[in-house]
């Protein structure tokens, strides 16, 4: 069962509870409950839900098979490395990763052509050096390789959401 439905249940509850304590004046103790409840449902779903990682997540995918997965680093902060990835020339690879609250840091190689999708219900996108903030922000925006790969550049498309929190997609040095 769904942690947002659990607190919604309590919320249904501690109301309940407040309509029987006002005919004997005595729901002061609920009327502080119902509102710490009532702040955790909330933030959980402004959230998107509530986190099931907490704390630092790193992923280094050693091969092109792991980019299916989904990377979610959930509360707190997600290092994607990219890196050392071993692509072959004119290839799409497409990397999924989300945080609901904190940063997301995608490394990809300086040879590869990126594609960003990202989104940010509050907070930073930086690509490169460039950055966009605010709230609901929205990026799609393709970067070229920084060295010139012999062949085809391979691409890498990356999907990436946070809830509160910034994203960042920088190069390796």
């Amino acid at each position: 069962m769904s942690p947002t439905i659990v607190g919604g249940a309590m919320l249904i509850t501690i109301g309940a509870g407040l309509l029987i304590a006002a005919w004997w004046g005595r729901g002061a103790g609920l009327v502080a409950a119902g509102t710490f409840v009532a702040l955790l449902v909330g933030t959980g779903l402004m959230l998107g839900g509530v986190p099931s990682n907490v704390g630092s997540s790193e992923w280094v995918p050693s091969s092109v098979a792991e980019a299916s997965r989904h990377f979610d680093a959930g509360l707190g902060d997600g290092r994607l490395d990219l890196s050392e990835l071993e692509l072959e020339p004119g290839s799409t690879t497409t990397f999924t990763a989300s945080v609901k609250a904190g940063e997301l840091v995608v490394i990809v190689p300086p040879t590869a052509r990126v594609e960003v999708r990202a989104s940010s219900k509050v907070g930073d996108i930086t690509l490169d050096q460039s950055v966009q903030s605010g709230v609901d922000v929205r990026v799609r925006e393709v970067l070229p390789p920084e060295v010139r790969p012999e062949g085809e550049p391979a691409t890498i498309v990356l999907d990436l959401r946070s809830g509160l929190g910034d994203i960042e997609v920088r190069r390796a040095a």
